[in-house]
């Protein structure tokens, strides 16, 4: 890479970490504020539909958001189609879940289910009118202008959810939370970017971005679908409650974990596809991200899991304890998943997205097989049984992703070891620290926090690694521009 374009990439670093860190901090507090005054029953009704919602949801935005990003020559034609195309697209798919929501209300016996799943689902047709602009704010990198309608979105989205909460609404707080917030962002995407539709539609176009966008659709979809397969069935065979406090201690690891990978991809896609013809550029910024998604994921998945019982008692009350185990399960599946998202990417990027399909569909029937062995044993065991799938899925990945760049396993993983042996070092220990037996749960998630950042901080500095160094590089620098 030129100078000039690693100091566009670092740019568009900074503005997409900002971007996630400023909406995730207020999700954060706004969650937690939530989950003190709601019950879990509430979180597992949702939880219910997130199949439903996240299969729709990524049929309307990933395949044609991708196209917009991938294909080189875009113009305004190619946008303009498209932009029509979502908003019908949108209304099908919204017409789809209307007519289906008494269906899906019925497998559960959860009759509430069918008016939620109506109103909730509203969010698609909201969501297709600012694909377009959110797309091309990616593929310029423009991740500023994403910041500022993100922090607007879930600053409104906080204020229904919690107003509503406090007022007794009880899971239509979530419902209409969510809804605030998607509609609130897409006017302020409308104000802020400069994209307008024209009158123009191609079905030539479409056609070829389809092309494209198909294959995508389907590695998405696929992911989709098993990503959110436990909740199905959990919500059949276990009680609202038990799927809420699962749910939890899914969005509760989710937390850290997207606010490394999901910033760090929204860089890594464009720019892939900007160097889809350089495989030695395309290796450089793929160990690259490989390596920053380890040294920041590891510490804090093992971390995470080893404080789960205080951090959960501080944040979100005792009610909330039984998704403990949960969480700590979850935390396995964080801490490597992230590389899985990385290939993912890799593969859109080079037009290879039919290989990664197939080697999806492969590595997730182990997925189904262990879900059909272990749906009647416990949540626990389905939890196992997906820590299991996930570490072939990602060893499938990692193995041929690593072939298209010369990038083979061994030397990934040698890369990675580093990391890996400090962490197991800092968790020693964090660990160690539960055997004094303190008693005050903020106390003691104080002292575990802060000895793990102590540990691992100092072992980063002596072993001088190059994440270390340079986050400690941007964070001087940062300094210095805020210095009177």
């Amino acid at each position: 890479m030129s100078s000039i374009q690693k100091s566009a990439l670092k740019h568009a670093l900074f503005w997409s970490f900002c971007s996630r860190y400023g909406q995730q901090s207020i999700r954060l507090v706004i969650g937690i504020v939530v989950a003190r005054i709601l019950e879990p029953e509430d979180f597992g009704l949702i939880g219910m539909l997130a199949i439903f919602t996240a299969f729709s949801d990524k049929l309307l935005t990933s395949s044609f958001g991708s196209a917009i990003i991938q294909k080189k020559d875009l113009d305004d034609l190619d946008t303009s189609t498209l932009f029509f195309f979502n908003i019908g697209f949108s209304l099908c798919l919204y017409g789809l879940l209307f007519l289906a929501a008494p269906h899906i209300a019925l497998f559960y016996d959860q009759s509430i289910l069918s008016l939620i799943l109506r109103i909730s689902a509203l969010k698609l047709v909201i969501n297709s009118c600012c694909v377009v602009q959110n797309m091309l704010c990616s593929k310029e990198l423009d991740f500023k202008t994403q910041m500022v309608v993100s922090m607007i979105g879930v600053g409104v989205s906080g204020l229904v959810g919690i107003t509503m909460a406090l007022k007794g609404f009880g899971v239509w707080s979530l419902v209409f939370q969510t809804l605030a917030g998607r509609s609130t962002a897409c006017v302020a995407y409308w104000f802020f970017h400069r994209w307008r539709p024209s009158w123009r539609f191609s079905i030539e176009r479409l056609r070829r971005l389809l092309g494209y966008g198909v294959k995508v659709t389907g590695l998405a979809l696929v992911e989709t679908i098993f990503r959110n397969i436990q909740e199905v069935v959990i919500g059949k065979y276990y009680q609202a409650a038990a799927l809420g406090f699962y749910a939890r201690g899914k969005a509760l690891m989710s937390l850290p974990v997207s606010n490394i990978y999901v910033p760090l991809n929204a860089v890594v896609f464009p720019t892939f596809s900007k160097m889809q013809d350089e495989p030695d550029a395309m290796r450089r910024v793929y160990r690259k991200g490989n390596l920053y998604s380890c040294y920041l994921l590891f510490p804090l998945m093992v971390g995470m899991a080893l404080v789960a019982e205080p951090l959960v008692e501080v944040l979100l009350t005792k009610k909330w304890l039984p998704c403990v185990p949960y969480l700590q399960l979850f935390c396995v599946i964080g801490a490597i998943l992230p590389i899985r998202h990385l290939n993912s990417y890799l593969f859109k990027a080079v037009d290879r997205v039919g290989l990664a399909l197939k080697l999806q569909l492969t590595a997730r029937c182990v997925s189904v097989i262990m879900l059909i062995i272990t749906c009647t044993i416990s949540i626990e065991a389905i939890l196992i049984g997906e820590i299991f799938a996930t570490i072939v899925l990602v060893g499938i990945f990692t193995y041929f992703g690593g072939r298209l760049i010369q990038y083979p396993v061994r030397k990934q993983l040698l890369d990675m070891l580093p990391y890996g042996l400090i962490t197991l070092a800092m968790a020693a220990c964090v660990y160690s620290i539960r055997l004094l037996e303190v008693q005050n749960p903020f106390f003691l998630l104080g002292l575990q926090i802060g000895t793990g950042i102590l540990i691992y901080g100092i072992l980063s500095h002596l072993f001088r690694f190059d994440p270390y160094l340079e986050i400690c590089k941007t964070a001087t620098g940062l300094a210095g521009r805020f210095r009177p």
